[in-house]
């Protein structure tokens, strides 16, 4: 396709060639003309022409005016100088055409002219040759027709050319425009946390509803510290779902902290002499029951010490950076094993990750051989969503809950992760937590970000009406609580296209939320507009025009 500064040079190129051999002709014909002096068309008087006759003229025969309609008598007029010369006296011959007498002498000689007598006072000089000759020329044709004809087909030439140009130059891209967004509107979250201790609360995916209450600083977490030997002792024993894993085998040595832990006044399972677990049912007695001496036991079981334990629990902690956590022994009983609340969110999260925890923290109760049926410590298990994941209760911390509940929200599940510490007790614990997930659950909306056939741009093209750019499809998005919601378009060029053509897209930008991006179509078709609408609007719509008009 050719740019618009290309069609248009070709026809004005075209228009100068025309031109230019107009010219060239014009100036030759006329050329032939040089000297002549025209004396009428046919059907007009002839011009009275004064010639001098000599002596020598004089016997010169007399030439017969003959009437030649639709030609012209050419007179070639002798030098200047020649007739400033001639002898005074000498007669001038008037030569004169009319229409009657034209038709009287037509066919009939006309009479030589009288010799005049000569002055006798007057020398007698060399004759003198007239040059003024009455000559009757026919004009070609052709010398008449060739300037008219050469100045058409330079009009014709200079009219195809513009009727080229108008119907081939290439139409500019349709000016496209984009409208204004408005984003929806969202009320901030309200979120009811308890006056005492330290909460952090989060919804999994949603890292914009993690809020805290309370005090920040490292607080003691009681048993929820068994979480972490859970995850510790499965990096170094994995167990896979389904599996009941290697026995582990009770020596003397875990059978002595059942009395260890039980003077501290420690949570503890019934350990019979020389019994033998699966390293899941010895998980569902420390997880479920809060058993202390299980926790140490599994703890020495994998790694031969407590020390030993206490050194693979730091690098498991910095490991996924949990850099304000500590934990000194596996079962939360020395209160320097401490935490934040919102570490205590992280920790929960990666404790869901694992299928095997996940598993063991959401069962209510289980039978145990060799311990019998054992409950789970957490009573507000399977109540308003809750799942899990750990209760922790200790003098100088409190009591404490890491947990967990899922929800139904814009079609998809949502899990908000929390912890509570510092509690006066379990009950007024539980309904503290309970008030607080229905909060954080009630701040879950879905927004839209667009609806099929929104009108984000239009294409407005000089021959029709304005085109939308327009939403493929619907967009909305789950969010908690107030969120920022902005809209870039973007519309590529376009001359012509048809309904439904993609043509662009818009990007949606959420706050704490990966981007969302949806095409964008035409809503009718641009067509062209044809050869007459170009026509009689010449040039309009193209780049030029667009230039001329900004």
């Amino acid at each position: 396709m050719v740019s618009d500064a290309t069609a248009v040079g070709a026809a004005v190129a075209c228009a100068a060639s025309a031109c230019a051999c107009a010219a060239a002709m014009s100036a030759r014909a006329w050329a032939l003309r040089v000297g002549s002096v025209v004396a009428g068309a046919g059907g007009t008087p002839w011009s009275a022409i004064e010639q001098p006759v000599s002596a020598t003229t004089a016997a010169t025969p007399a030439r017969t005016a003959v009437r030649l309609p639709r030609y012209r008598l050419v007179m070639l007029l002798p030098p200047l100088a020649a007739r400033r010369t001639a002898a005074p006296g000498r007669s001038l011959v008037r030569l004169t055409r009319s229409s009657r007498a034209g038709r009287r002498s037509a066919g009939r000689p006309t009479p030589a002219p009288r010799r005049a007598a000569p002055d006798p006072g007057t020398r007698p000089g060399p004759p003198v040759r007239s040059g003024l000759v009455p000559n009757v020329v026919r004009r070609p044709r052709s010398a008449i027709r060739r300037p008219v004809t050469v100045a058409v087909i330079a009009v014709l030439l200079l009219v195809v050319a513009f009727l080229v140009a108008a119907a081939v130059v290439p139409f500019a891209p349709a000016t496209a425009s984009t409208a204004t967004y408005r984003p929806p509107t969202a009320s901030a979250a309200d979120v009811r946390f308890p006056d005492y201790g330290a909460t952090a609360v989060e919804a999994d995916g949603f890292p914009e509803s993690l809020t805290t209450s309370g005090d920040r600083k490292a607080r003691s977490i009681a048993s929820i510290s068994k979480v972490v030997t859970a995850l510790v002792v499965l990096e170094e024993k994995p167990l896979q779902p389904g599996d009941q894993g290697p026995d582990v085998r009770f020596t003397p040595q875990m059978e002595a902290l059942y009395g260890q832990y039980a003077a501290q006044n420690g949570e503890v399972a019934p350990l019979p002499t020389n019994l033998r677990l699966s390293e899941y049912r010895a998980f569902q007695v420390m997880l479920m029951k809060s058993a202390n001496n299980y926790a140490g036991s599994l703890a020495l079981w994998a790694f031969g010490s407590m020390d030993g334990y206490r050194k693979a629990a730091a690098t498991w902690l910095d490991g996924h950076g949990l850099d304000d956590t500590t934990i000194v022994e596996p079962t939360g009983l020395d209160p320097r094993n401490q935490s934040t609340a919102t570490d205590l969110v992280d920790l929960g999260r990666l404790a869901l990750a694992d299928p095997l925890v996940k598993e063991v923290v959401g069962t209510a109760t289980a039978t145990v051989p060799g311990v019998g049926d054992i409950e789970n410590s957490n009573k507000l298990l399977g109540m308003d969503g809750v799942e899990g994941i750990k209760t922790g209760t200790l003098d100088e911390a409190g009591a404490c809950l890491l947990f967990a509940a899922t929800y139904q929200r814009g079609g998809r599940t949502v899990t908000v992760i929390g912890a509570m510490l510092g509690g006066v007790d379990h009950d007024s614990l539980d309904g503290d937590v309970r008030k607080l997930l229905h909060s954080v659950a009630d701040d879950f909306h879905t927004i839209t970000l667009t609806n099929a056939g929104q009108t984000f741009g239009t294409y407005q093209a000089p021959w029709q009406e304005e085109v939308d750019a327009t939403a493929s499809r619907a967009a909305s998005l789950l969010v908690w609580g107030r969120t920022d919601v902005t809209a870039k378009t973007t519309l590529e060029p376009l001359t012509f296209g048809s309904a439904g053509e993609r043509v662009g897209s818009v990007r949606f930008a959420v706050s704490h939320h990966d981007p969302v991006t949806v095409p964008l179509e035409l809503d009718r078709s641009i067509e062209d507009p044809g050869v007459w609408w170009r026509w009689s609007n010449p040039f309009r719509g193209v780049e030029l025009d667009r230039s001329l008009a900004g």
